[in-house]
């Protein structure tokens, strides 16, 4: 089984790529998630925090992957 390193070490266009779709999708679920904490009271708000902490971790994520698709790339040239 590939590791993920060696995959974006095979494929860095395809991972970056999919990395800026991954941190596009993240950006707009953090901004509606950041609105929800913003409108939400009670039991609501407590979901939406945690909705919140959900849209970080993968907008992490999605920029550890365009980091080392990038060093990948520039390493190429």
């Amino acid at each position: 089984m590939l590791k993920v390193h060696s995959l974006i070490g095979r494929f860095p266009k395809v991972a970056f790529i999919g990395g800026l779709l991954l941190f596009v999708g993240s950006c707009v679920a953090a901004f509606y998630s950041i609105l929800a904490v913003g409108v939400s009271d009670g039991p609501g708000l407590i979901t939406a925090r945690l909705m919140l902490g959900g849209c970080i971790v993968f907008l992490s994520s999605a920029l550890y992957l365009l980091w080392r698709s990038t060093t990948t790339l520039l390493h190429r040239i």
